[in-house]
């Protein structure tokens, strides 16, 4: 049963307080008017215990603004949120669309940096995030004295004589929860076999990310891509306050599942006014074996990228070089899971640092 102001409701205690449930939390649909996003389809999602986030499915059903009792979790560009049309496919282009926000997806058939392959010139991080959904559903629903909130909706990549993928994915959470989940089936609807990757680009920033912020990570392996001058690596853990000129740096972690085949990592920060707050993201190891880090800490440009990825640093052929690069037959899909939640209080935070300490030594 969700609780709510500190205490526990049942659907009937709940529904003799209120005249209906969208007072206290639900899904709620709109068009954003005005501006670089103006037209594009959005859903705000609040859970009633301080936990709000807005899903786009007029961008890849990807997650801008999201925010915990009124502070900010995720990052914004300084391209703020951009419709889809406005999308620039080659080279670096892709970053003149790039929100941010709390997740952009990355894919569906090629990740990293612009490449060259096969004949096809593909641009930074592929098309994902630029799909307007289709079949989209907002809604909330009583499962017994639960009060469950989704978000579904699908995408399409296609082209003729090209790749034809579609992703269908649903955002979920519950009435009074800190968390959202993301279930994703990726599905190859052409008739080619055809190249796929993913990767789930969450992005973490300020009052969150800051000089006390620390990553905690199950991490048993370190690839540091030394993109970076040397004078602003403090390594993958630590962070400091903006510094313009800052050089960014990329990490690729090798880490540690747990029983359920589940990675768990956050950002933390135990030094904030509202008291010790983190963001935690889960995800099936399995269908997506590597956690590429992304940290620029420049001067309006201030920002932890966390990236569960299907495929290391390099793209394409990279992926295709080490055989990690994965293919779907024509009919076939995969399946993914991921999760985002709030860690509140010193104590929540300190067994979160345990567990992943607990899973590395054990390993």
């Amino acid at each position: 049963m969700p609780r709510l102001f500190g205490r526990d409701y049942t659907k009937d205690e709940l529904l003799r307080h209120v005249g209906h449930v969208s007072q206290v939390g639900g899904a709620r649909e709109y068009r954003i008017q005005g501006g670089p996003a103006d037209g594009v389809h959005a859903v705000d999602v609040a859970t009633g215990s301080g936990f709000r986030f807005t899903v786009l499915p007029g961008r890849g059903m990807d997650i801008s603004h999201a925010s915990y009792n009124g502070h900010p979790l995720g990052w914004i560009s300084p391209a703020g949120e951009v419709s889809p049309w406005a999308y620039e496919p080659e080279g670096m282009g892709w970053l003149r669309t790039f929100a941010g926000g709390l997740l952009t997806t990355c894919g569906l058939t090629h990740i990293h940096e612009p490449v060259e392959d096969d004949g096809k010139r593909y641009g930074l991080h592929g098309r994902a995030s630029v799909q307007v959904a289709s079949s989209v559903e907002a809604r909330g629903d009583w499962d017994g004295d639960e009060y469950r909130i989704s978000v579904r909706g699908r995408t399409r990549e296609a082209a003729l004589f090209d790749e034809q993928i579609e992703l269908d994915r649903t955002i979920s959470t519950e009435l009074g929860s800190s968390s959202l989940r993301i279930d994703d089936v990726v599905t190859n609807v052409g008739f080619r076999t055809t190249p796929h990757m993913i990767l789930y680009h969450i992005n973490l920033g300020f009052p969150l990310l800051g000089s006390d912020a620390e990553l905690i990570s199950p991490t048993s392996s370190l690839k540091d891509f030394k993109i970076g001058a040397a004078g602003s690596n403090e390594g993958p853990y630590q962070f400091r306050e903006p510094e313009a000129g800052y050089a960014q740096n990329v990490y690729d972690h090798q880490t540690v599942a747990d029983s359920d085949g589940m990675v768990h990592a956050a950002l933390v920060n135990e030094s904030l006014e509202i008291g010790p707050l983190g963001l935690r993201i889960s995800y099936r190891q399995a269908e997506l074996p590597h956690l590429n880090e992304w940290k620029l800490l420049d001067a309006g440009e201030y920002v932890l990228g966390l990236e569960p990825a299907s495929a290391g640093f390099g793209g394409r052929e990279a992926a295709r070089q080490t055989g990690t690069l994965k293919y779907l037959e024509a009919g076939e899909s995969v399946s993914y899971r991921v999760e985002l939640g709030v860690l509140i209080g010193a104590g929540e935070i300190a067994a979160f640092r345990d567990r992943a300490k607990d899973l590395v030594d054990g390993a």
